[in-house]
């Protein structure tokens, strides 16, 4: 198991969401990534490094976070629901979190049907990329029709067990992909397009740095971060809480 160490935060967290390593020509990448860490919400136990280990790890930039444009709608995001509702929600969610997938056959279809589909709220599902596996699954996920982008991310975690922890993982994806219609050249295209990986890595960094951020999957509320647990209760009360003070400061 590789030891992730990570600056980020005071305590490094073992989690359900393990990683295998492939070596691939983009390792170096994977590198900066792993600096972020495997973090997965729920259970976690400090991983105790000693202080030389943590020490030849260089930090991260500490740029102060204006979450003011951070939890706005970006151009490249995909948004769910309403775009124009005063309420944004977004997910952050690794494809490779078993926690992740959990949420998303459990609780986000409740969700969906309650303040999606009813356009009472902009849903937008952000990945965090803390492999390679998580940024190939993230670049299918933004290479497919939009409209077609819940459907394979649906997929995707229905089926994480198949392909996030398996050495053909790419080949999986790809036929995943061939659901929506996206050709394996295509595919192909797509993750070779730094645009696309650089949208994603910057979305990561820019949570993971957020002093209260614990991990996937992770809520920010209209602007709020969720520092409760992720349970259906819990998020249906911070959406409906906001939604009733925007509607309270329109009138």
């Amino acid at each position: 198991m590789h030891i992730l160490l990570t600056i980020l935060f005071p305590l490094l967290f073992l989690t359900s969401c393990y990683e295998k390593d492939f070596s691939t020509p983009a390792q170096k990448q994977i590198d900066e990534y792993r600096q972020i860490g495997r973090m997965c919400m729920a259970k976690k136990a400090p991983i105790n490094h000693s202080e030389a280990e943590i020490n030849q790890e260089e930090p991260l930039p500490t740029a102060p976070i204006d979450t003011r444009t951070m939890f706005m709608i970006q151009k490249d995001d995909i948004v769910l629901g309403n775009p124009l509702a005063k309420v944004v929600v977004f997910e952050y969610s690794a494809p490779t979190c078993a926690h992740c997938a959990y949420f998303h056959k459990t609780f986000l279809p409740t969700l969906k049907a309650k303040y999606i589909d009813t356009n009472k709220i902009a849903y937008v599902i952000r990945s965090f990329i803390s492999n390679k596996q998580d940024l190939d699954a993230a670049i299918l996920t933004r290479c497919i029709p939009q409209e077609q982008f819940l459907k394979i991310i649906t997929i995707l975690y229905a089926q994480q067990e198949s392909w996030a922890f398996n050495s053909n993982y790419r080949e999986i994806l790809t036929n995943i992909g061939q659901l929506s219609g996206l050709t394996p050249a295509n595919y192909n295209e797509c993750i070779a397009n730094t645009g696309f990986a650089d949208f994603l890595i910057n979305n990561t960094r820019a949570i993971a740095h957020l002093p209260k951020f614990m991990g996937t999957p992770s809520f920010v509320i209209d602007g709020q971060l969720l520092e409760t647990a992720y349970t259906l209760e819990n998020l249906s009360k911070s959406i409906d809480q906001a939604i009733l003070k925007n509607e309270k400061s329109e009138n």
